[in-house]
């Protein structure tokens, strides 16, 4: 006890020391900064605001080793002031506090859980949403308003999808399915079917992001359009009779009876009993065993059953979403990948939807940006992006980028056979982009949501009667108690679109293999106002130079100059 006593006073001068050169020198800095005004704040004021973040910490840390609280060879002040930083108060005593009052369960959230809950700074680990840079790149946080086109897997604990949608709603002060400044942003999410090293892995990670918009949609649909029924049943019986496991003999010889009856008819059908028996016999079943039956009766003694059914239905028209950032995380308590995917509709997406409908001009302007600038520069950034892109030309009118991908599972060893299954890839692919405009063009969809929960509380008794050559061998009776919970839900949602393909353009196409080899094989397809103006052109037989000329130029541009996926568009956008 001496020895930690002796430690504790050395450690308190060496802190006090410490602390007042380190008060001594911030002070200094805040007058050359002109932040305080040595006429008008003292040292001495200055220590005394200081007093409560600093000293007092320290003298309480050496009071505690004192006093055997705290052991300074298993906590060392900065892990004591860690501790405290947020409240300035003893978490580790108000831990132990709230397991007294019953307001904590150890065995449920232990200190360390306790002290990232309560503590500075949890769990933030990235507060710029957009994807994490790698060692060479700088990070720019200038503009918050920015929005990533997609993110590859901030490793967030517990639900990782609400986390990141959580992120994503403070980083930009928004709510999902709210409202605000004539824009709404919805989420939605799935799970991928198989492993990241399985051969299907790049097919069903596209299958699980069309299944994550879709669930996205149905919400908006849903809140929207829908409806709801719900019914509950209650269904109680109990026989409390003094012969209510008694089973009545009138009742074993009318089961005996129908029985005969049975066998008869069965003589008529199979022509002869005889001929049936001999037939088993020939079968090798034994003689006593065809001549022999058993009646069985059951009886309800206890029921206490409930059933609640609830179903949502909702149909609707929607046009003009957008996806603006995608996830793909692995989840720590399942072991299984998530795609997640945000997205959002505004009154300037919905107008631009309607005008590209009716291959009419837009009166919607935006800040252009170059496609080549928003495509990304390296083969492996197309790994990151998923379906939808919304940004304005050059002439600063909207326009669509749509990423969509496939696989190919198995190579050939024959090289035109390869190239064919690349080709028919690749085309699965370029079918999932133009999906993708014309879903936001518009769509048409159905959903049907159900829940029945039944709770099952039942006792049965049973009474089985053997017969040989139609004599009673004796009866064995039993009884059966069942309690069960049936938690069924069924899910059914379809969206429809038709559009027309004028104005699109597959303007690159791509193949990358992933961190386990595995071949990835995608296609971008843009819809913008020069391709349109060029369709229509040719469709009435009429060539313009100049436009011609443009849109060449921008699809060498897209095909031998990518960039970087980086920032996509900011929220004024929308």
């Amino acid at each position: 006890m001496m020895k930690k006593i002796i430690m504790a006073i050395c450690i308190f001068f060496a802190l006090t020391a410490n602390a007042f050169a380190d008060l001594k020198q911030d002070y200094t800095k805040k007058i050359v900064s002109g932040e305080i005004d040595p006429t008008e704040i003292s040292f001495e004021q200055f220590k005394e605001m200081n007093k409560s973040s600093g000293v007092d910490l320290k003298k309480e840390y050496t009071n505690k080793i004192v006093s055997g609280e705290i052991d300074p060879t298993e906590i060392s002040f900065e892990q004591y002031k860690q501790m405290n930083t947020s409240s300035g108060v003893d978490l580790k005593k108000e831990y132990t506090n709230k397991i007294v009052s019953g307001e904590i369960d150890p065995t449920e959230i232990s200190f360390e859980q306790f002290k990232a809950t309560f503590g500075e700074n949890p769990s933030v680990q990235n507060s710029n949403p957009s994807k994490p840079k790698a060692a060479d790149e700088s990070v720019d946080n200038s503009n918050q308003n920015e929005i990533s086109t997609a993110d590859d897997g901030e490793d967030f604990e517990g639900d990782e999808i609400g986390a990141w949608v959580e992120k994503f709603e403070n980083d930009y002060d928004v709510s999902m399915g709210m409202a605000d400044n004539g824009r709404t942003f919805y989420s939605g999410k799935a799970t991928v079917n198989v492993g990241p090293l399985d051969p299907a892995y790049p097919k069903e990670l596209t299958i699980a992001y069309e299944k994550a918009l879709l669930d996205l949609q149905a919400n908006v649909i849903m809140e929207t359009y829908g409806n709801m029924s719900s019914d509950r049943i209650t269904d109680f019986f109990e026989d409390d009779s003094t012969n209510a496991r008694e089973f009545p003999p009138a009742k074993v010889k009318e089961e005996v009876k129908k029985g005969k009856l049975e066998r008869v008819l069965d003589k008529v059908l199979d022509l002869t009993e005889k001929k049936l028996d001999s037939a088993l016999e020939e079968e090798g079943v034994n003689k006593d065993e065809i001549n022999k039956m058993s009646v069985t009766q059951k009886k309800q003694l206890f029921k206490d059953n409930f059933t609640k059914n609830m179903t949502k239905k909702a149909f609707g028209n929607m046009s003009g979403l957008v996806p603006v950032k995608t996830t793909i995380v692995k989840s720590k308590e399942y072991n299984a990948i998530q795609v997640g995917v945000i997205a959002v509709i505004s009154e300037k997406t919905i107008q631009f939807a309607k005008d590209i409908s009716k291959s009419r001009p837009t009166n919607i302007k935006g800040t252009p940006k170059r496609i080549r600038d928003v495509l990304p520069k390296s083969p492996k950034g197309y790994l990151d992006e998923f379906g939808l892109r919304y940004i304005y030309d050059k002439k600063g009118r909207p326009m669509l980028l749509s990423y969509g991908r496939w696989s190919v599972v198995q190579n050939s060893k024959d090289p035109s056979r390869a190239m064919r299954k690349l080709q028919s890839a690749q085309n699965k692919a370029k079918m999932f982009a133009e999906a993708a405009i014309g879903e936001f063009i518009n769509s048409n969809i159905s959903v049907l949501d159900k829940a029945d929960i039944d709770s099952i509380s039942e006792e049965v008794a049973t009474s089985t009667t053997e017969f040989q050559d139609g004599k009673s061998l004796g009866s064995k009776e039993s009884s059966d108690s069942v309690k069960e919970s049936l938690d069924v839900a069924f899910k059914k949602i379809q969206a429809k679109s038709n559009f027309k393909l004028r104005g699109t353009s597959g303007i690159k196409k791509w193949k990358v293999k992933d961190e386990n080899g595995l071949t990835h094989v995608g296609v971008v397809v843009a819809w913008t106002y020069d391709k349109l103006e060029n369709a229509d052109n040719f469709a009435k037989g009429v060539h313009k130079k100049d436009s011609k000329i443009a849109a060449e130029r921008e699809k060498k541009q897209a095909v031998t100059k990518t960039r970087e996926s980086r920032v996509v568009n900011d929220i004024n956008d929308f």
